[in-house]
């Protein structure tokens, strides 16, 4: 398992980059590791906090969407991805 993993929320179809709500965000578990964080929050209904600040409920497998380029490059710049 990694410390960051990738959510959002449901939304419809049309993908959007620059819009935070049509993008997959990268969750900095911590510790605890993110697909924890994000399993609980799926399950509790909780809202979770992206690196880029970006907060919303996850309900959906992010696979499908672009990657939050704010995310990524803030996930990068603390040796959280490569």
């Amino acid at each position: 398992m990694t410390s960051t993993d990738l959510d959002i929320s449901p939304i419809d179809s049309t993908t959007d980059e620059s819009d935070p709500a049509r993008c997959a965000h990268i969750v900095d578990g911590g510790g605890r590791g993110a697909e924890a964080i994000i399993l609980e929050a799926r399950i509790n209904g909780l809202p979770v906090v992206a690196l880029c600040g970006y907060t919303w409920v996850p309900h959906r497998d992010p696979t499908k969407l672009p990657v939050c380029q704010e995310c990524l490059q803030i996930a990068r710049d603390r040796g959280l991805i490569r």
